[in-house]
């Protein structure tokens, strides 16, 4: 994978991400923590890509319940911008857990409509920038939690990234 990074704000990363993954936006809290926007050097399309995969499977757990949402909150450091994507859907199997960015995994038993590769693709761009997601079960919200972490302010120019 080859990344043309670019200076990027990934406060407006997930507001776009959040319009091409969601149809019903009242589903969708999102907490920026602060006014300061984050910045740093991405490829933005990539970047959306795994934001999106990300956002558009919580919001496909939770779409047909009535208090279904998604919780979206980012936060950061000097170092790392943190985004924590969560829903109050039934959560992710525990058998299944550990294996949920395995290429063809999905993310519950209800994935018949994919082919598997969305969560697997998102891991893969998010290490090519150097970061690292997590899934998990919220405790606060009951539903599927993935906790993403990406450096700020690196990745300048062309990145070859293979795996």
């Amino acid at each position: 994978m080859i990344l043309a990074t670019e200076k990027v704000v990934i406060d407006y990363i997930v507001e776009e991400s959040v319009e091409s993954a969601v149809a019903d936006k009242s589903k969708v809290i999102v907490d920026y923590g602060t006014d300061v926007k984050r910045v740093m050097y991405a490829d933005e399309g990539w970047l959306a890509e795994a934001l999106i995969n990300i956002i558009s499977n919580s919001y496909e757990c939770i779409c047909d319940k009535e208090n279904g949402r998604v919780y979206i909150d980012i936060s950061s450091n000097n170092e790392v911008c943190i985004i924590k994507i969560a829903d109050n859907g039934d959560g992710i199997d525990k058998t299944k857990i550990s294996g949920i960015f395995d290429r063809f995994e999905g993310k519950n038993s209800q994935s018949e409509f994919h082919a598997g590769i969305g969560l697997n693709l998102s891991k893969l761009i998010i290490e090519a920038h150097h970061g690292s997601i997590r899934a998990s079960n919220s405790e606060k919200y009951k539903g599927a939690e993935f906790r993403i972490l990406l450096p700020l302010y690196k990745l300048k120019g062309k990145v070859e990234h293979n795996q």
